[in-house]
C-alpha cells in the first residue's frame, strides 16, 4: 500500500473522528489520556494476534490483521488532531500577541 493511500485513510479517520467528536481542544495530558486509549487497543491487536511460541505476528486472519491496521490508522488520527490542536493554539496566541503589539521574548 503506498504512502499516500496509507495518508488518505488517516485523514479519513480524523473526519470521522471531528463528525463524532467535534474539533476537540484538549489539554497536553488529556491528550495523552487519548493517545494511551488508542495505543492501548494497538497493543491488544499485537498481543491477541501474536505466535509466542514462532516469536511472530500472525497475519494469517487477515480480518484480525486488517483491524490491527485500523487501530493504527485510530493512533496516528489522534496524533494528527493533537498537532492540530497545538497548532490552532500556537496560531491564537501569537495572533493575539500581534494584535497587542506584544512579542514573545520567553516568558508569555
Amino acid at each position: 500500500m503506498s504512502r499516500l493511500t496509507i495518508m488518505g485513510d488517516i485523514d479519513e479517520e480524523r473526519r470521522r473522528q471531528i463528525k463524532i467528536f467535534g474539533d476537540d481542544r484538549h489539554d497536553p495530558i488529556e491528550w495523552f489520556g487519548i493517545l494511551a486509549e488508542e495505543h492501548g487497543e494497538v497493543s491488544k491487536a499485537i498481543i491477541e494476534n501474536y505466535d509466542w511460541k514462532n516469536h511472530r505476528f500472525k497475519l494469517e486472519n487477515q480480518k484480525e490483521a486488517l483491524h490491527y491496521r485500523e487501530e493504527l490508522v485510530q493512533v496516528a488520527a489522534v496524533c494528527v488532531a493533537m498537532i492540530e490542536d497545538l497548532d490552532r493554539k500556537l496560531t491564537e496566541k501569537y495572533t493575539r500577541e500581534m494584535e497587542n503589539g506584544t512579542r514573545e521574548n520567553g516568558n508569555s
